[in-house]
């Protein structure tokens, strides 16, 4: 069942003094009127599934730090586009040279076309 499967996996974790020095991290980068770009970058489908809640809650917290700590951040979510191809990964959390590749050639893109969106 799901149980078993999100026990295979290393679970989402929510470490408070991690969530504190993101935030700080954000906060130093929008008063130094840096343009942040938080790339969420590709995991296996089944490590997202096995995990769901967690999984939604930790890109619920990032997204609220992002909005409350650097309004303008922009964020790029890659994990619908590739979580299931997987092919282009080592384990559930590592792109393999040809997952990496395909994420690095479609930030260009999407940077180069001005589709960085934010929420």
């Amino acid at each position: 069942g799901t149980g078993e499967a999100a026990r295979a996996f290393r679970p989402v974790g929510f470490n408070t003094g991690l969530m504190d020095d993101f935030a700080k991290t954000l906060d130093f980068l929008t008063e130094e009127k840096a343009r942040v770009l938080l790339l969420n970058t590709p995991v296996w489908q089944p490590l997202v599934e096995a995990q769901k809640s967690e999984y939604s809650r930790a890109m619920v917290l990032i997204d609220s730090l992002a909005r409350e700590h650097s309004p303008a951040a922009e964020i790029i979510d890659f994990v619908p586009r590739f979580s299931s191809e997987t092919k282009l990964f080592f384990d559930p959390i590592h792109m393999n040279p040809s997952g990496q590749e395909a994420v690095t050639r479609a930030l260009c893109e999407q940077l180069t076309q001005g589709k960085a969106s934010t929420r």
